[in-house]
């Protein structure tokens, strides 16, 4: 039809031009401004703050849900018993020594003790003593023979025995065959001087009273050039003044002779002495 012709020219001629968007139907987009550092950390704390205030109010709520006690009773239950681990008492100590004399033994004195010369080895004068115990001394005296075996009993104390105990001698009471058997010995002519003497022991052969280290002890003689040890078992005898008892001085060491301290141990000390009464071995 001419109409539709005259249609046609129009679109083809160009006579319409194709539209364009408008710009006013698009969407409005705010330009967002960049954020500075300052504010990225300000943001920070304040997340930081919030989480922290979250923290604390949960562990608030949690620890009223754990102390309460109201009339629900315990939120997790009752608390558990608290465990009381048993105490120990330390161990007493076992002492591997025999038993202490009875309490109605009669208490130790203490003998007195002097000074001399180094020069005696004749005589002595007589210890000081209470009178009682000048009475109980007076017993018949004995040498010490070479080959006879004796009791040392220390003066001023009846029944008290110079005896080797974890052999260390000591003074001590003799109440049993075991302290008595501890407490005889065999005089022997002294193994490092023919006029003195050295003691051995009967239940120890070949072991003799020697002073180490200024106390005396109970050790085997070694024959393998043992010289210091025979002179350190070898002991002269000098007489009280009445005759009645013996010191016992080293020939090592002439300036000292066997004492007893007052923890009844033996030691060679120096410008003191001991006397012992010696007594024939039963």
């Amino acid at each position: 039809m001419p109409h539709d012709d005259q249609v046609n020219d129009f679109r083809v001629g160009g006579w319409f031009q194709e539209e364009t968007p408008s710009t006013a139907l698009m969407p409005y987009r705010p330009r967002v401004p960049a954020r500075s550092p300052a504010d990225s950390e300000r943001a920070r704390r304040v997340l930081l703050a919030c989480g922290v205030a979250v923290v604390t109010g949960v562990a608030a709520i949690m620890a009223l849900i754990l102390t309460g006690d109201g009339e629900g009773g315990d939120v997790l239950g009752p608390a558990a018993a608290p465990i009381v681990f048993p105490s120990y008492e330390p161990l007493t100590p076992v002492s591997l020594l025999p038993p202490p004399a009875s309490s109605s033994a009669a208490p130790p004195v203490i003998l007195p003790t002097r000074t001399l010369p180094v020069a005696e080895h004749t005589t002595r004068p007589t210890p000081s003593r209470s009178p009682s115990a000048a009475t109980t001394t007076k017993a018949p005296v004995v040498d010490l023979v070479a080959g006879s075996r004796v009791g040392l009993e220390i003066a001023g104390r009846p029944g008290v025995r110079l005896r080797h105990r974890n052999f260390v001698a000591r003074a001590e009471r003799i109440t049993t065959s075991l302290d008595q058997a501890d407490s005889i010995f065999t005089v022997r002519k002294g193994l490092a001087r023919d006029s003195c003497v050295s003691l051995e022991s009967v239940n120890y052969p070949n072991y003799f009273l020697r002073h180490r280290n200024f106390v005396l002890r109970l050790e085997q003689r070694d024959r393998r050039g043992g010289e210091l040890f025979e002179r350190d078992a070898t002991f002269c005898p000098a007489r009280t003044g009445d005759g009645s008892a013996v010191f016992l001085e080293s020939i090592n060491y002439p300036d000292r002779a066997l004492h007893l301290r007052d923890d009844d141990i033996v030691h060679l000390d120096q410008g003191a002495g001991t006397a012992f009464v010696v007594r024939v071995a039963s």
